[in-house]
């Protein structure tokens, strides 16, 4: 700067974002929340056989909070499976369980009757989980996204977990 001159600067933060921390802290006992590349992004739309063989197409959900959740029947975890059909009924939300098996019979001896729409994702080839499992970024079960009504991406939660915890719903509802 030479002489007798000033050099004048203003230095602005962004400002918080009020509803990411609210959701930030809401979410805080829910457990890991994977940063999946997906979030915020459209869903990755799919069709597919249910077990009945009719097809379905997850984008005639729009306009409804959906819950995909992702398994398979070699992974013995069923516990969510138990406990988050009444937390999606009391978001008055649709399920759809997208479950990385060849054989219909199979996923009915291991899960018995499922609730919502249950798809088959049947793996080719040499790997265990199928196609859909794949373009949705995962690569182990279970693992669930919420789609909000707009059709994005809010949530991406890995591994089985309890989902009749009051901490759950109270973070689904601040971030949906």
């Amino acid at each position: 700067i030479p002489p007798a001159r000033s050099l004048e600067f203003a230095i602005t933060t962004p400002k918080p974002d009020l509803k990411q921390r609210a959701i930030k802290k809401a979410c805080k006992g829910l457990g890991p929340n994977l940063e999946s590349p997906l979030l915020g992004k459209p869903l990755v739309d799919f069709t597919a056989p249910q077990l009945d063989g009719k097809p379905f197409t997850l984008s005639s959900l729009k306009g409804k909070l959906v819950f995909v959740t992702f398994n398979a029947s070699f992974t013995h975890l069923r516990d969510d499976q138990k406990t988050l059909p009444p937390l999606v009924k009391q978001l008055g939300a649709e399920l759809v369980t997208v479950l990385s098996d060849a054989d219909p019979t199979e996923i009915t001896k291991s899960f018995g009757s499922l609730p919502g729409r249950v798809v088959l994702d049947k793996p080719v080839g040499d790997a265990n989980l199928g196609p859909i499992t794949g373009r949705w970024n995962i690569m182990a079960v279970p693992e669930t996204y919420v789609v909000d009504r707009n059709g994005l991406i809010k949530f991406h939660l890995i591994n089985q977990r309890d989902w009749s915890l009051p901490s759950t719903l109270a973070c689904l509802k601040t971030g949906i």
